[in-house]
């Protein structure tokens, strides 16, 4: 069984992940977004609105603005990752696969936005089940082993950040790392790939 990463590991969208925050403040707010996303880069869109409204306004924000931000937020990130390139060979991989092995996506998007997105690419019917947040990643991982009714280290886990590294550790899951910007984990420690055409013989 293999479960992908989506945003940095099946489409190139981390990036604009990140920069969908800048768009969605005013500059003035900036400097709340940076130290935001500095604290913890892979909070859940509310809490991240959350937190840059506090640190802009020194002060709990109330649940509307949240929302407000939270909605915006989503809809630039939804039209990018709808629109943005797939990482080479993506889709033809995950077809290939998904022939032979249950395929999964654990994604840090919100669950809503996640089925959205893969719905505007096409790609809802390659994967057996697709889980998002705001549920953390491990507990995601868990999920998929407890429904296919496997031990978590039977999986082998895809994904380009810590986020997915660590998930995949927390459980001992197998795991492997794609080359990109987004490594922010020590790539000595796992087997990286930079084509995803490279799994078909790990599989």
């Amino acid at each position: 069984m293999v479960v992908f990463d989506l945003d940095g590991t099946l489409i190139d969208s981390a990036g604009l992940k990140r920069e969908a925050w800048f768009e969605v403040f005013r500059a003035a707010q900036r400097p709340a977004v940076e130290r935001a996303l500095e604290e913890n880069p892979f909070a859940d869109r509310a809490s991240m609105a959350a937190r840059i409204l506090q640190i802009a306004g020194g002060r709990r924000p109330p649940a509307t603005e949240v929302r407000s931000a939270v909605r915006r937020y989503a809809s630039v990130t939804e039209a990018g990752q709808a629109s943005c390139r797939e990482r080479p060979g993506a889709a033809r991989l995950v077809t290939r696969l998904g022939r032979r092995l249950p395929v999964y996506i654990c994604s840090g998007t919100e669950q809503r936005s996640l089925d959205r997105v893969l719905s505007r690419r096409g790609w809802s019917g390659y994967f057996r089940a697709a889980y998002g947040g705001p549920s953390p990643k491990w507990e995601n991982l868990a999920r998929v082993a407890g429904e296919a009714g496997v031990r978590p280290e039977t999986l082998l886990v895809v994904g380009d950040t810590s986020d997915d590294a660590g998930a995949a550790v927390l459980l001992g899951c197998r795991f492997v790392g794609v080359h990109a910007a987004t490594n922010d984990f020590d790539r000595r420690r796992f087997r990286m790939i930079r084509d995803l055409g490279e799994l078909e013989v790990l599989c």
